[in-house]
């Protein structure tokens, strides 16, 4: 079974000369994090999710500058 969802996330970078590379490694780190948390739970927790491990697919359908 699967479920798909779509987010939105917003965020800013400090203006500087390194801005938009700052704004692509923010998007990774969030990625990341959203596949972990799905796959894994609370950071800590020994509890199974139910979710199968390396199941998750995030894709960045567009990007906003």
């Amino acid at each position: 079974m699967k479920i798909k969802a779509i987010f939105r996330v917003e965020f800013e970078a400090e203006d500087g000369p390194n801005a938009n590379f700052f704004l692509e490694q923010a998007l990774d780190r969030a990625s990341m994090a959203m596949k972990g948390s799905i796959e894994q739970g609370t950071p800590g927790a020994e509890a199974r999710t139910g979710i199968r491990q390396n199941s998750t697919s995030i894709t960045v359908t567009s990007q906003i500058e």
